[in-house]
């Protein structure tokens, strides 16, 4: 009967051992904490625990990762979408790379695309008389009329009248006008764009009008 009682007890522990073990076993399984949605669209695992990995998830319907909605001319960053992985709807104008396959040229993204060379002074694109002089001459002040310009009044007349005007590469720039015989007749000193002559009224004579940029007369 002792016998017994201790095959008994032993059995009971062995038993007893197995069931703790199991146990210990239960109690190390390695769990992972899971999230409501699909925190990332490629990393190949099950990231919200609802049994289904990346792109067979409804929460990476629009991720770009998978085919999302790149092409919908609308560049969604929460999606993923950058001009690397989407440049058809995320086209980086000003990054340097002229990307003819986002649709990037000379027209719609000069800053990225301009041409030395292709005849055509690209200023958005960098392009000056210094950094590409084939395309961009160097500038001429013109003056209309020219000057020094000769005006000849008759005396208790208040004409002729003469507008000037100046411009610097096409685009109107001011300079200083005067004469040299006020009595006869007067402009807007300025510096300006441009400015009229207009006789005194009172004395006749010929009188000079003459132009100056940077205190240089022209």
């Amino acid at each position: 009967m002792r016998r017994r009682g201790l095959f008994g007890m032993a059995g009971a522990l062995v038993a007893l051992g197995v069931g703790t073990w199991g146990l210990l076993a239960l109690g190390c399984s390695p769990t992972r904490e899971v999230g409501s949605t699909e925190t990332s669209c490629d990393d190949g695992a099950d990231d919200d625990g609802d049994g289904l990995i990346d792109c067979d998830d409804p929460d990476c319907a629009d991720d770009v990762a998978c085919g999302g909605d790149c092409g919908d001319g609308y560049c969604d960053s929460t999606a993923g979408e950058d001009s690397a992985s989407c440049p058809q709807d995320c086209v980086l104008c000003g990054d340097g790379v002229c990307d003819a396959a986002a649709g990037e040229d000379t027209t719609s993204c000069p800053a990225d695309c301009a041409v030395c060379g292709d005849g055509v002074c690209d200023p958005a694109g960098g392009e000056s008389n210094t950094s590409c002089p084939q395309d961009c001459p160097p500038c001429e002040l013109t003056i209309t009329p020219e000057v020094p310009q000769i005006i000849t009044v008759t005396a208790g007349q208040n004409t002729p009248t003469v507008t000037f005007g100046a411009d610097l590469c096409g685009s109107p720039i001011s300079v200083g006008l005067g004469v040299d015989r006020g009595e006869i007749g007067v402009v807007e000193e300025g510096p300006v764009p441009s400015t009229t002559f207009t006789p005194s009224g009172g004395v006749g004579g010929v009188v000079t009008v003459y132009a100056a940029l940077n205190d240089e007369l022209i």
